[in-house]
């Protein structure tokens, strides 16, 4: 994607507002990956702490399973839900299936109907379309991956370690 390419910064923090005492961080992440559920708590708690500021980008790369659970995702954010449907998946032990994301679309407090219809609207493939050419322009290998201020950093990493790149990355602005 052309856009992409020419303005990688505008798609990657999704024009977060980000003051002087938090990090912007981008997350390419799949529900599957395990170590991105890791990652995830560790995010979580940061970004509590107002650490850091986080875009998630839905990186669906272990087949059907997490693409369908990355396109329920951002149909729920759709519906004004960021975290709950997230979280849920994120929690997930199997692969979901349209069953059970009607039940905990409805858990959650989310229509179904509109989820089902908005999992395949072209915002939700263009949003997806946008993290895989950003995954590509990084050359990212596989998830989670992260781009931390201007650092990038692949795999596994340690809460501890992410706080002090958040804290290098502030430091240098």
């Amino acid at each position: 994607m052309q856009q992409v390419k020419a303005a990688p910064e505008r798609y990657l923090f999704k024009a977060m507002d980000v003051g002087r005492s938090t990090t912007p961080v981008a997350y390419f992440f799949d529900y599957y990956c395990p170590y991105c559920r890791v990652l995830s708590a560790h995010l979580t708690e940061l970004a509590a702490a107002s650490e850091i500021v986080v875009t998630r980008q839905h990186w669906p790369i272990f087949g059907e399973a997490s693409l369908v659970a990355a396109r329920a995702s951002l149909a729920a954010e759709m519906q004004g839900d960021t975290d709950k449907l997230h979280s849920r998946l994120l929690r997930t032990p199997g692969q979901v299936t349209p069953q059970f994301l009607r039940r905990i679309a409805e858990d959650v407090g989310l229509s179904w109907s509109w989820m089902e219809q908005d999992m395949q609207a072209d915002a939700v493939t263009a949003s997806l379309d946008r993290a895989r050419a950003l995954a590509r322009l990084f050359s990212f290998v596989g998830t989670p991956s992260l781009v931390v201020g201007r650092t990038v950093a692949e795999g596994e990493i340690s809460q501890s370690r992410l706080r002090d790149l958040a804290r290098l990355e502030r430091s240098g602005r």
